[in-house]
């Protein structure tokens, strides 16, 4: 098989049009199209419906680490976008897999859990109130309760691959994804966010501007494209202080 010159004669995948139409309609993400060109590649590449995969196929033929192949796998699973059947071997964690083809079973992405009145205003609503006088009139004073921390956003495999390489370049523990979320729901791939902090990590690490290395300022929309295919490494050592507010290459947008 040539890679610089493929040919049909190499192998090809028959795929109906109608499942194309209605895949160019699902929102998948980076990871969900690998694995499942991988699993055509397996299946409908030798003229099978289904095929007997191991994890480690599963992490040799998509590039992507064991956890991140287990979580995209169960979340294909779950939209029965894909089907697996038999006894799990447990020494090579084998597993037979098959392409749904009928399309009208697929589930789409779920939707997060409708967000409803804070405790904070329930509370107040029915929360006596204490009545205190002052020398011209009285007033009502609500008790407000302490709310609970709010909990850590669960991340996607994409977001935490971004947000871990982030903080492993710039030397940081962020926890929240900011804006990384919005530009992969966007179609940007990781690498092309990983490019970004590469980018900018080269120029910005060390200097005031080290600040703006979180992922709200480099992932927000009306500067990822700039950043993206900015070319070479902008110094802005050439800005003096009266100077930085001249130019928006440096200001903090977080």
């Amino acid at each position: 098989m040539s890679v610089e010159s493929p040919q049909l004669e190499d192998g090809y995948l028959k795929i109906v049009l109608s499942i194309a139409e209605a895949l160019a309609r699902t929102q998948l993400s980076g990871y969900e199209s690998r694995v499942l060109w991988f699993l055509w590649r397996k299946t409908y590449g030798w003229s099978k419906k289904s095929d007997l995969i191991s994890l480690s196929q599963w992490v040799d033929g998509t590039g992507i680490d064991k956890k991140n192949v287990q979580h995209t796998i169960k979340r294909l699973l779950d939209r029965r976008i894909i089907y697996r059947y038999g006894v799990e071997i447990h020494t090579t964690d084998t597993r037979t897999y098959e392409f749904n083809k009928h399309f009208g079973e697929w589930k789409s992405v779920l939707k997060s859990t409708p967000v409803l009145k804070s405790t904070l205003e329930v509370v107040l609503k029915s929360t006596p109130t204490i009545e205190r006088s002052t020398t011209t009139e009285k007033r009502l004073s609500p008790i407000i309760p302490k709310v609970g921390k709010r909990k850590k956003p669960e991340l996607t495999p994409e977001e935490s691959e971004v947000l871990s390489y982030l903080n492993l370049k710039a030397d940081n523990s962020f926890t929240a994804p900011g804006e990384i979320g919005k530009r992969l729901a966007e179609g940007h791939t990781v690498e092309e966010c990983k490019t970004i902090i590469d980018k900018k990590v080269a120029e910005w690490l060390g200097t005031d501007f080290a600040k703006n290395l979180n992922p709200t300022t480099l992932f927000r929309l009306c500067h990822f494209d700039t950043y993206l295919h900015q070319k070479g490494e902008a110094s802005m050592k050439k800005f003096s202080v009266g100077e930085v507010g001249k130019s928006n290459m440096g200001e903090e947008w977080g």
